[in-house]
């Protein structure tokens, strides 16, 4: 009796359902991942067990919201109709476990809005014009594609990351639902940098089906004879050091907030993922990193008042990132002026190879997620012969693949969502101005790491860039709810 009247009071039945079956959906997600017989008894005990761990969370949607943040960086995934010689895009039609989360919130809130009314509709236009202003050039662009099926691939990813970045802006709409994000996120990051340093302890990259891909996707990654790059669970050291670098940014905001607890514990936690990063040996995942903490240290600037003690921790931060390089100066010196097999003088000749398709290509581009199909035609070098990858920039990717106009659009999207973070950012409340202010710098990361890595808008590591564009937004509008 005491259960069903709990029961009644947190759930009703069509949410009890619904979770039944997002567990059923899970299961067949995972059955078709791994096509394993034996794991049929665990799918079935994980898919009933789904709603009663989510009655433990309290809420439904918090519950769905968290597996969503905790399955960005370990992707698990199925791709339908696949192209696995393709490179530089999306490789076939997927299905992830993060993405059946969002569908699921979408419809309780599509629910909400159509029968329930509870919640009020919100195009936000200032950020949703640009965005489909780039899925409608990305249409466009498949004039030009020499495969209409992997540009079909990349615009529904691209059309999920829209659907994400919109759920977290419009419906994360308190502080206590930003402060249950960032628990999960500062939660999940933990065991990232656990799982990294494991990972160079035993220089073994632990393939782990349930992590997602194949024994190729986690294939050990050496820079010399000595020296393991950790993949973490995304099987490549870029993108971990990528993952790294924004959460980071996040994590050093926090260390500087009011509460001593939590200054101790995020000073103690960028430590640590500063270490993790380092082992990544991803040079582009360090630039961005130096430079988010720049962004990161310079918004705090205008946000906390310079007294004797904050200019200490800035100088007590900046020393233990040079004691943090200082001790791996060796690997992190074969990294940058080591015998890297060309890598870093191939990105130039890449980028000539684009600059001739933009040229070739300039309204229209050559079809988006057609980069790799049609490079060999537009390389004057022959690099494409003996190293078949697209351009590492991803702006130069965008450009030739959907021409200067899908860039522009791009481009205006981060100019307002830039603009919007940065003003009035002193005025909002402590907490939701430290988390801005980190994701500012995580986003920031990102995009200075895109200068010199390949990916497309879709890709596994613009999930997180997505997310933290919708938590930016979401930051925006509780902000001056709470200024109401």
């Amino acid at each position: 009796m005491l259960f069903n009247t709990m029961l009644s009071e947190r759930f009703k039945f069509k949410e009890i359902v619904l979770l039944f079956f997002t567990g059923v959906a899970y299961g067949l997600l995972y059955i078709l991942s791994t096509g394993l017989p034996m794991v049929w008894t665990i799918l079935l005990l994980f898919a009933m067990l789904m709603p009663c761990i989510a009655l433990l969370t309290g809420s439904p949607k918090r519950f769905l919201l968290g597996l969503l943040i905790l399955f960005i960086p370990i992707n698990v995934d199925k791709n339908f109709f696949l192209h696995s010689e393709h490179t530089g895009g999306a490789v076939g039609l997927s299905i992830s476990i993060w993405e059946i989360s969002l569908f699921f919130l979408i419809i309780m809130w599509c629910y909400e809005v159509a029968i329930k009314r509870e919640r009020k509709f919100d195009f936000l236009p200032q950020f949703s014009i640009p965005i489909f202003c780039l899925i409608g050039i990305s249409l466009l662009s498949m004039i030009n594609s020499f495969s209409t099926t992997l540009s079909i691939f990349e615009i529904i990813q691209l059309v999920k990351m829209y659907l994400l970045f919109f759920y977290i802006a419009h419906c994360i709409k308190t502080e206590g639902e930003l402060r249950y994000i960032l628990l999960i996120l500062f939660s999940v990051f933990c065991l990232e940098n656990v799982f990294g340093l494991f990972q160079y302890v035993s220089e073994r990259s632990f393939d782990l089906a349930v992590l997602g891909g194949g024994e190729e996707k986690f294939a050990t990654k050496f820079v010399t004879e000595t020296a393991f790059r950790i993949p973490g669970t995304f099987g490549d050291s870029n993108i971990f050091g990528s993952y790294l670098a924004m959460i980071l940014s996040v994590v050093l905001s926090f260390s500087f907030y009011k509460r001593s607890l939590s200054k101790l514990f995020c000073s103690f936690l960028f430590i640590i993922g500063t270490i993790v990063l380092i082992l990544t040996l991803s040079r582009g995942a360090w630039l961005g990193f130096l430079g988010s903490i720049v962004m990161v240290l310079f918004l705090l600037h205008t946000k906390i008042d310079i007294k004797l003690k904050t200019i200490f921790r800035v100088g007590v931060f900046f020393l233990i990132i040079a004691l943090l390089f200082f001790n791996f100066r060796e690997i992190i010196l074969l990294r940058i002026y080591g015998e890297d097999y060309g890598s870093a003088l191939s990105r130039i000749t890449m980028m000539r190879i684009a600059y001739e398709m933009i040229k070739a290509n300039l309204f229209l581009g050559v079809g988006i997620n057609n980069y790799s199909e049609v490079m060999a035609n537009y390389d004057p070098t022959g690099l494409t012969f003996v190293y078949f990858q697209p351009v590492h920039n991803v702006y130069l990717q965008i450009a030739a693949e959907m021409g200067i106009p899908g860039l522009c659009a791009f481009l205006w999207f981060l100019f307002v969502l830039y603009r919007k973070a940065l003003r009035n950012i002193m005025k909002t409340n402590d907490f939701i101005s430290h988390l801005r202010i980190g994701v500012v710098g995580g986003i920031t990361a990102l995009l200075l790491h895109s200068m010199v890595n390949n990916g497309s808008l879709g890709d596994d590591i613009f999930i997180l860039f997505w997310f933290f564009a919708g938590l930016l937004v979401a930051t925006i509008r509780v902000s001056s709810k709470i200024e109401k």
